[in-house]
């Protein structure tokens, strides 16, 4: 699983949250597949909402 060519939309901002979401997913694959523990998906779910949270404050919206 990754982000491919295809989905890059352009938009630094969203690709960066599109690559973000990726990465997430892998973690979350590698925590039901036994790899790794919660709390990494909790530490990058918590980035991602960082991550938007900066953005949408940025644009005002």
């Amino acid at each position: 699983m990754g982000l491919s060519e295809e989905l890059l939309t352009g938009i630094q901002e969203i690709d960066e949250q599109h690559e973000t979401l990726f990465n997430i997913l892998e973690k979350l694959q590698g925590v039901v597949e036994g790899g790794d523990n919660w709390s990494v998906v909790y530490f990058a779910l918590s980035e991602l909402v960082q991550l938007h949270a900066a953005i949408l404050y940025s644009k005002r919206l």
